[in-house]
């Protein structure tokens, strides 16, 4: 079992190599002695870290969203889902389009006009 200083140092290893794009020796080669629960400790350090430093833009606008995309998307995919009924058209094309145009118009409503007005920016 490894200290919980050589963990944190792979972890940044790990992490250093994934954005640089250069692979490493593989970790048993300097340390044989690792088991899978160092691994398994190792993995988690750079998981914390990445969800600590907000992984990606998207993932944060869609966090920072995610309330008001939860109360508004019944109000268009129930519309909406109606509306392709009729259209023919494969299952797998019209739940395709339901869920892109739902998540997209959920969002935009969410961002643009709850977060944004006086009243509801505290709610939302």
């Amino acid at each position: 079992m490894l200290s919980v200083a050589t963990r944190a140092e792979l972890a940044a290893d790990l992490a250093q190599a994934e954005r640089s794009r250069v692979p490493l020796d593989p970790l048993t080669a300097a340390h044989p002695d690792i088991d899978v629960v160092d691994a398994y400790e190792i993995q988690l350090i750079n998981i914390r870290q990445r969800v600590a430093e907000g992984a990606n833009p998207a993932w944060r606008t869609l966090a920072s969203n995610a309330y008001g995309i939860y109360y508004v998307h019944p109000l268009i995919l129930y519309p909406l889902a109606y509306l392709l009924l009729d259209l023919d058209a494969p299952a797998l094309v019209k739940v395709t389009v339901l869920v892109v145009v739902t998540l997209g118009a959920s969002l935009g409503v969410s961002a643009l006009v709850l977060r944004r007005l006086p009243g509801l920016r505290r709610v939302f």
